[in-house]
């Protein structure tokens, strides 16, 4: 009975984790996502930052 039980909880553990493995890998690749637009913007703003101190230092 208690075999039956514990068995029970696994499968639905399991279920659970399958009906939620979708929602998990959508919410990483959006983190992946942010992470990527974030990196490019810092990029961005580094290189304009360095760009406008280096025309100012030539001036």
């Amino acid at each position: 009975m208690l075999i039956l039980a514990s068995c029970g909880i696994l499968m639905s553990m399991l279920i659970g984790f399958c009906l939620l493995l979708p929602d998990l890998l959508q919410i990483m690749v959006v983190i992946a996502v942010a992470i990527n637009l974030a990196y490019r913007l810092i990029k961005k703003g580094l290189l304009f930052i360095y760009g406008k101190i280096v025309a100012w230092w030539k001036r």
